[in-house]
Formats: structure tokens, sequence, C-alpha cells
């Protein structure tokens, strides 16, 4: 019945699991992460946008962005406002408090209980902003 992280139901699934990414991680078709291979920044997706229209931006890595897309705690858009009335520390919180109402991954199945978390946020200023004059 169980179907948390670590059961001992879930070692096959597991596995199952970690061999399909490992398969489809960092190969043309697959999906590429930036660890330590460097032929993933060629296969960045990339744009652009004029300094003047951001109001900021925001870089989750996925143990940061489980609030949202693992949790469903949130929305991307009042993520992004905690993010700047708050700052990361307070979604990073958020996360932990999740994780740990959840350590059995029981509510919110996945492969580990715990994931790291880093988030990084900027937003411009009167001297990062182009003169226009």
């Amino acid at each position: 019945m169980g179907s948390g992280c670590g059961d001992r139901s879930r070692r096959g699934l597991d596995h199952r699991w970690d061999a399909a990414l490992t398969e489809r991680r960092n190969v043309p078709g697959g999906f590429w992460t930036a660890g330590a291979d460097p032929r993933a920044a060629c296969e960045a997706l990339t744009g652009s946008v004029a300094l003047a229209d951001l109001a900021g931006l925001a870089m989750l890595t996925d143990g940061a962005s489980r609030l949202t897309d693992t949790f469903g705690l949130a929305t991307w858009r009042t993520m992004l406002d905690l993010l700047w009335a708050e700052g990361p520390h307070a979604l990073i919180a958020r996360v932990r408090d999740a994780e740990r109402a959840d350590a059995d991954g029981k509510r919110w199945p996945r492969s580990k209980s715990h994931d790291d978390a880093t988030v990084l946020t900027w937003r411009p200023t009167a001297r990062t902003l182009p003169d226009s004059r």
C-alpha cells in the first residue's frame, strides 16, 4: 500500500524511473541539465528582452520550484509575488514546510523527500537601466 519516498514497494519503481531519466538526460531529443556536462550550455533555450521592459527575474532550481510544480501550493504568479515581497528565504521556508508535512511522500509522490533549493532574484534599479536621454 505504501508509495512514499523510500518505501520498499517503490524501490523497483525508483530504479526504473532513475534508469529512464538517465537514458534521456543530456542526449539529443531528451532533456538537458546544467550539471557537469558542458554540452548542456549549447542546448539552452535562449531569448532576449529589453532591460527596460523587465520587472525583474527569478532563477530557481527544481528544489525551489517544488512549491508550484510538485506541491501545487502556489501559482507561478503568487510564487513571484512571495519572492518580491519576502525574498528567497521565505519561498525556501515554504518548500521546507511542505517537505516536512509530507516527509514520506504519500501526499505528493516524489523520488526524494527533500531536495536542494536555490533561488536567485534580480530587480532593475535606476542604476541598471539604460540612460533614456
